[in-house]
């Protein structure tokens, strides 16, 4: 074989891998927009990605996504494999609602894990059997016995009688805080963020359980 004919080849088989690879990244983009699709008819949202693992790895077949309403800017994480969807969607619209009630009593961004699952529609947060409240929060002021009470009392007097554990991360630093707080609540399904997620963030950390 000659040179020019080896290259020719080489050619060829460069241009074939290139193809390849194009086709199976147009096909992860499909596949993410169905994603997307599907969401926003399902719940009746205006859903966007705010992270994609097929979108790091066109090569896999079944895939994570995390998605922002652009009605409410609330974060979901959802699975999905063989083409079948899965999340707790509406299990963490009851987080989103205490963490409502807790960022009425604290200048900050309050991260609750009431650790329900199953949830097929929305309901009250009296209705929703919760037995364990998990509450992470990042403030930039000490948060007091009498706060962190007032906080217990808040939660227990809409949902009842529950178990509370309260971890407040105090962070000083402005810069660090607005961006730490800009950051999760943008690509985070806040439920899921657990302390050591902020192991490179210096802060003061307190912890409460009622």
């Amino acid at each position: 074989m000659t040179r020019g004919k080896i290259l020719l080849s080489a050619s060829l088989i460069l241009v074939v891998i290139f193809s390849v690879i194009l086709t199976l990244i147009f096909t992860a983009l499909n596949k993410e927009k169905d994603a997307i699709h599907t969401l926003n008819e399902m719940y009746d949202e205006d859903f966007i990605v705010a992270n994609s693992t097929i979108s790091k790895n066109p090569f896999i077949k079944d895939f994570k996504v995390t998605v922002q309403s652009l009605n409410t800017k609330a974060v979901y994480d959802f699975d999905i494999k063989d083409g079948a969807i899965t999340g707790d969607y509406y299990a963490e619209n009851v987080n989103i609602e205490l963490n409502k009630l807790v960022e009425q009593r604290i200048d900050g961004l309050a991260m609750t894990n009431t650790h329900i699952e199953g949830l097929t529609e929305a309901v009250s947060l009296k209705d929703a059997n919760i037995e364990t409240v998990d509450i992470l929060l990042i403030t930039n002021d000490i948060v007091t016995d009498e706060k962190a009470q007032e906080i217990a009392n808040l939660l227990k007097n809409e949902i009842g009688d529950v178990s509370i554990h309260l971890d407040s991360l105090v962070v000083k630093d402005a810069s660090d805080f607005n961006g730490v707080m800009a950051e999760v609540q943008t690509y985070f399904q806040l439920s899921t963020v657990e302390l050591n997620s902020f192991e490179n963030l210096e802060y003061e950390h307190q912890t409460f359980s009622y």
